[in-house]
């Protein structure tokens, strides 16, 4: 009996120091890097450097990003064949080369983006590897706008996904029938607060609005011009900041027409692309965000952003900004495409800069409380874990 005894304490010690010094499993991240600053390649970035996933797994990454820029991206084009073939074949080689238990890919959502992301998750599931999509936005155009070959394509690359992650509850059953409920997990965007530390607000003189984003008819651009002309009589020394770049030269000029025919040049600069300390600068003197899209969104970066640095933000209730803003609390939510709701919001602000500080304080701690990264990311690295031990 004694020397039984010895055996399984004998046993049960060379267990533990196994476990203690277990290889961590292998990640394999699928996904763009910046530029073009979009929210995607963003959120692959902060993965990639993420402390909290570092401490848990081996990282490698397949950068899927197009050098062609923004305006090439999801396009049926021989650059993007090419890039496409390139990317394949790098993932392949990271599968036979490195092995990894796991595969976390941010995942395209129009039809020829997404027929990339099929080829590389069939290849996973082939090499037995574990496979984790992400959608990064507020709707999957797959299902919706690519007929019977879209939902056919969406049925043969989700079926064999181990799980389907979204950025909020709202946007929960954006994968319809493809994907079962208990395979769908939210994991949000997050903030880096070290980066982004609580700001020192001060008062500012006149009343600055920030509206970052690029340009074109989704982001609701139009939308705030026309607001302008009834804040502008309410609120003389009102600004719009206007950072991003123009998508399309025919909404440019609509937009420039709006400036004109309302003589709002006073009241409105275009900025161009910001980011990084121009971007921190351009917030630290606002007053307020304003960001009011008219078609999905997932969950914009620059409403964390804002948030983050001490200020209300005024949205529309598209993807999971109805999560991440609280109405009356943190900001506003207005109809899509409301441009008198908009200016209502806004006079209210501007009259009462006290409701400024307590909504962009309420704001941060929001940020804080829920939308910090580490907390997201620790969400996420929960999910790898469950799925590399199925």
């Amino acid at each position: 009996m004694r020397a039984s005894s010895c055996a399984a304490d004998l046993s049960h010690s060379i267990t533990l120091s196994v476990s203690t010094f277990e290889v961590p499993p292998k990640l394999l991240i699928v996904g763009p890097l910046p530029p073009p600053y979009i929210g995607p390649a963003i959120a692959t970035e902060r993965l990639v450097a993420s402390p909290v996933l570092a401490e848990r797994f081996q990282l490698r990454l397949v950068n899927t990003s197009d050098p062609g820029g923004e305006h090439d991206i999801g396009r049926l084009t021989p650059h993007n064949v090419g890039e496409a073939i390139g990317q394949v074949w790098r993932f392949i080689g990271a599968l036979i080369g490195w092995r990894p238990r796991v595969v976390y890919m941010s995942i395209a959502r129009g039809f020829w983006g997404f027929l990339r992301d099929v080829n590389l998750i069939l290849l996973a599931r082939l090499f037995g590897v574990r496979v984790l999509i992400h959608l990064r936005a507020g709707r999957f155009d797959l299902i919706h706008d690519s007929g019977a070959m879209g939902r056919l394509l969406a049925r043969v690359g989700l079926g064999s996904v181990t799980y389907a992650l979204v950025l909020g509850e709202t946007t929960r059953d954006i994968f319809g029938p493809y994907v079962p409920q208990d395979r769908v997990k939210v994991v949000p965007n997050g903030m880096d607060l070290d980066a982004w530390p609580a700001p020192q607000r001060r008062p500012r003189p006149g009343f600055n609005i920030v509206y970052l984003a690029n340009i074109f008819r989704d982001k609701g651009t139009h939308v705030m011009l026309a607001a302008l002309p009834a804040i502008a009589r309410q609120v003389p020394d009102v600004m719009v900041h206007f950072a991003g770049e123009w998508h399309d030269l025919a909404y440019r000029d609509l937009c420039l027409k709006i400036v004109a025919e309302h003589h709002l040049e006073e009241h409105v600069k275009f900025h161009g692309v910001v980011n990084g300390n121009p971007k921190r600068e351009l917030l630290d003197v606002a007053h307020v965000l304003a960001f009011v899209p008219v078609a999905p969104e997932g969950s914009p970066w620059v409403v964390l952003e804002a948030m983050a640095c001490g200020l209300p933000v005024v949205g529309t209730p598209q993807g999971t900004m109805r999560e991440v803003i609280v109405d009356g609390e943190t900001g506003f939510l207005i109809p899509s495409g409301d441009p008198d709701a908009l200016a209502d919001r806004m006079i209210r602000l501007a009259r009462d800069r006290q409701l400024c500080c307590t909504m962009g304080a309420a704001g941060r701690a929001r940020i804080e409380q829920v939308y910090a990264e580490n907390r997201t990311h620790a969400v996420l690295a929960d999910i790898v874990a469950s799925a590399a031990a199925r």
